[in-house]
């Protein structure tokens, strides 16, 4: 019971400081317009590639309970022309941030803070982030693309300078201690993979 103790109350202590310093080391960092356009860009290429896997998944595989699945959430989303500005004031705007917010910063940023181990930070949360969808195919790629959004979240380019000609241990050590945490970074790559989402809808109702 001791131990147990000790354990919560280590935890909790540790909580309480990520707490009383997460304020004196911004979440959110200025980007050049070329990079803040190159992860847009790059979220646009992501959903554009998942979109024609999965239209070519729905070919093959149409009949399929996992795709009817896909299709009929995917069709649930009512978007059309009457409300295209709503649709990418939510869709684009407010939920990628409240979905990185939560996952990325408050879920992510206590598992990271509590368990001290980066990699199990960015599973553990990119699993949060894909029950967060419906389906078993969204969930299934937005686990994988929730991997891809925490590692845009906690690691900037200058990261692989840092790791260039080191041994594994030592590249490990660096990605666990790295905390070049940036929102806008995995804000903006979430904001160019669900445009896509809402004018893919969108051409299917015209």
């Amino acid at each position: 019971m001791r131990a147990i103790s000790f354990i919560l109350a280590g935890w909790i202590t540790k909580f309480r400081f990520w707490l009383k310093n997460k304020n004196k080391d911004s979440i959110i960092k200025k980007l050049q317009p070329i990079h803040a356009l190159m992860i847009i860009a790059a979220g646009i290429v992501a959903a554009l590639v998942t979109t024609l896997i999965l239209n070519g998944l729905n070919i093959i595989f149409a009949d399929t309970l996992f795709m009817q699945d896909y299709v009929s959430v995917a069709s649930g989303y009512n978007i059309n022309e009457y409300n295209i500005w709503y649709a990418l004031l939510i869709m684009v705007i407010i939920d990628p941030l409240i979905e990185e917010l939560i996952c990325r910063v408050i879920i992510g940023g206590i598992i990271d803070v509590i368990f001290g181990i980066r990699l199990f930070t960015i599973i553990s949360s990119s699993m949060i982030f894909s029950i967060l969808h419906e389906g078993i195919v969204q969930r299934v790629y937005a686990l994988i693309f929730g991997v891809v959004l925490s590692i845009l979240y906690y690691y900037g380019p200058d990261i692989l300078k840092q790791c260039k000609k080191k041994k594994f241990k030592d590249i490990y050590m660096e990605l666990s201690n790295y905390n070049n945490k940036n929102l806008l970074r995995n804000y903006l790559f979430h904001m160019g993979f669900n445009l896509i989402g809402v004018i893919t809808a969108l051409i299917s109702v015209l």
